[in-house]
């Protein structure tokens, strides 16, 4: 019997038009559905190379790390994720005080950082937004998102650029997220943050992601804030009239 879903998987990683032997999956999907599990698990578990990670970026960097002392901690406690240890907050209140702090963290996919840091953060570079701006670059270990919040209230930053490896899921495990808080301070809410995610292959391109986010930025600095007032109308811009992305063809 012809499978009438199956056309729709042209358009999404996600699980429809499974085909069925009897009332159960076939083999190829259960295989492929063992394999995803694995690759999603992996994401999580694996513990990021922050050596190789600073020697692949083109700016000097900040090695620091939150309170979880281990992967195991930082899966159970949340909570330890959002706040540095003492070396680490020592270190970043002995800093010279800067505008922009940009954060790089492992978050819940390492796999994430590992694959697509070096093309986003070359994208970053070029944002007009924040290029006449003083930035600082810090290499989170073991971090949550919130872990942004102190290091700008000890810099006394204007913004925050947070880039996480973003949950993984059966569809995807190497998506990244970029959260923007603008003044952030410890005690902000995600409420205060603005978020672009599934930064992978099949979703949005660093290109298109950085286009987001200059349109954020610039909208941050004309209204003094950050977070669910700010709505994003950048596609109203980034997508052309036949519905192609008008970065397709750009270098």
């Amino acid at each position: 019997m012809a499978n009438i879903w199956e056309w729709l998987s042209q358009y999404t990683d996600a699980r429809v038009g499974i085909p069925r032997h009897g009332v159960s999956q076939s083999t190829e999907a259960q295989l492929k559905f063992q394999l995803d599990h694995a690759k999603a698990r992996d994401a999580v578990w694996a513990e990021l190379d922050f050596v190789w990670l600073a020697e692949q970026l083109p700016m000097d960097s900040i090695a620091i790390q939150s309170q979880a002392q281990s992967r195991s901690q930082y899966l159970t406690r949340p909570d330890l994720g959002r706040k540095l240890n003492s070396d680490s907050s020592n270190r970043v209140a002995g800093l010279e005080k800067t505008q922009v702090a940009i954060v790089i963290a492992d978050g819940l996919s390492t796999t994430a950082i590992s694959a697509g840091i070096t093309e986003l953060f070359s994208e970053l570079k070029k944002l007009e937004s924040i290029s006449y701006k003083s930035q600082k670059l810090f290499l989170a270990e073991q971090a949550r998102v919130a872990l942004g919040d102190e290091i700008g209230e000890l810099l006394e930053a204007e913004l925050c650029i947070m880039i996480i490896g973003e949950r993984p899921g059966l569809s995807a495990s190497d998506s990244i997220g970029i959260y923007l808080t603008y003044e952030p301070r410890i005690g902000k809410s995600d409420a205060n943050r603005n978020c672009i995610s599934n930064i992978r292959p099949g979703g949005l391109t660093p290109k298109e992601a950085c286009f987001k986010m200059n349109y954020l930025i610039n909208e941050f600095y004309h209204r003094g804030l950050s977070g669910v007032t700010i709505k994003d109308l950048s596609d109203e811009i980034l997508i052309s009239d036949d519905g192609v992305s008008k970065l397709e063809n750009k270098d």
